[in-house]
């Protein structure tokens, strides 16, 4: 037993307030302190190990009394950190900043500290009136779609009620879907996402065919194989913010700015985009369907799409996750097509992609891929 008195304890009761009040007050300091608290390998690992000071100050943490651990619901392996952190706002458990749980290692340190995954029963009451992302929605879909297969037991009560599947780009439920009787259907893209995160046509077939009509499913899952493409409307939709638009006024459209060569193409596009007005966060790592979100320089709600190309004119291409995201987000959602050069970026910003892109259906894991955009980038000296 590690008495009060020694080093040990003295340090690891440090290093847990510190712990405590960084994950209480997020920042981007804050993340930075967490990040460089967190072991380098997982600590259930530890009886494996010989003895050292990093084994016994972890052994120390763990011995502290911390009732904001044994409180701490982390988020479930299936769902991602940001839909968690909505569906779970209202709950009394402790909350802390999504962001936190894309730290490495993070959520194996919280466990050994006390904190445990939240069970899926405890965040039905919330999912139908909270304002979640198609992918939180996909999300939720497999996991039940899962344990109907392998017969695991969830509230049977809870699950049937639960909008959470796309009919219309409205969120709907089983149950209005079974009493609809085969008028009411997942949309396509909302299947091809199932298939995306997973679920494979067997799956959707056996889960779906409780409910609905089986020659209405083949019907429905058999569009999966037809080309579909959007429509195209007019390119020249002005541009958020008169900074970005204004194209003629600057010749060159030449900006002065420190930023380094080697950085990837989301973080050089948040800290030029920042530098001029916005206010955006990097949620790459969430996989949540696009790469920055925030407010433009007007205060809108802005989500945008890194996409990095060499030559104007190049190719890209979008998921299903990105394509379903747009389709729901609308004029709140942008395409950053990027270019770095030799001294050099460029940012040429396209609002509402499925309305101004025409966008060709590719089966490779079906993605989309866009080859006819606009491109009038505003370009920084680097």
């Amino acid at each position: 037993m590690i008495k009060k008195q020694s080093i040990l304890y003295v340090c690891s009761n440090h290093i847990l307030k510190l712990l405590i009040n960084k994950l209480k007050n997020y920042n981007s300091e804050s993340i930075s302190i967490v990040n460089a608290l967190i072991p380098y390998s997982d600590p259930k690992m530890l009886q494996f190990k010989k003895n050292t000071f990093v084994k016994s100050l972890l052994e120390s943490l763990k011995l502290q009394e911390s009732s904001f651990f044994s409180n701490l619901k982390l988020p479930p392996k299936w769902l991602n950190p940001k839909d968690f952190s909505i569906l779970t706002n209202s709950n009394k458990n402790n909350i802390i900043n999504s962001h936190f749980y894309e730290l490495e290692g993070f959520n194996s340190f919280a466990k050994y500290l006390g904190a445990v995954e939240i069970d899926f029963n405890d965040l039905i009451s919330t999912i139908n009136n909270s304002n979640i992302s198609i992918l939180g929605c996909i999300q939720i879909t497999k996991y039940i779609f899962n344990s109907i297969l392998s017969f695991k037991e969830i509230n049977n009560s809870g699950w049937f009620d639960l909008k959470i599947l796309q009919c219309n780009n409205q969120r709907t439920s089983l149950n209005e879907i079974e009493m609809s009787l085969g008028s009411l259907m997942p949309d396509d893209s909302f299947i091809a996402l199932l298939h995306e995160n997973g679920l494979t046509e067997s799956d959707i077939k056996q889960v779906l065919k409780k409910f609905i009509s089986e020659d209405i499913i083949e019907t429905k899952l058999q569009n999966q194989n037809e080309e579909i493409q959007t429509p195209i409307k007019n390119t020249n939709t002005s541009s958020i913010t008169d900074w970005f638009n204004d194209i003629k006024s600057t010749p060159k459209n030449q900006i002065k700015t420190s930023i380094k060569r080697w950085r990837n193409a989301e973080e050089q596009t948040l800290e030029l985009l920042n530098l001029n007005g916005f206010n955006l966060e990097d949620v790459s790592k969430q996989n949540i369907g696009y790469d920055l979100e925030g407010f433009d320089p007007n205060g809108n709600e802005i989500q945008i799409e890194v996409k990095s190309i060499t030559l104007p004119g190049q190719k890209f291409k979008m998921t299903n996750n990105e394509i379903a995201v747009a389709q729901e987000k609308q004029e709140s959602f942008y395409i950053a097509i990027v270019r770095q050069n030799k001294n050099s970026f460029e940012i040429a910003l396209i609002p509402n992609p499925i309305n101004n892109l025409t966008m060709n259906r590719q089966c490779v894991q079906w993605i989309w891929e866009c080859e006819n955009y606009e491109y009038k980038p505003r370009v920084f000296e680097i």
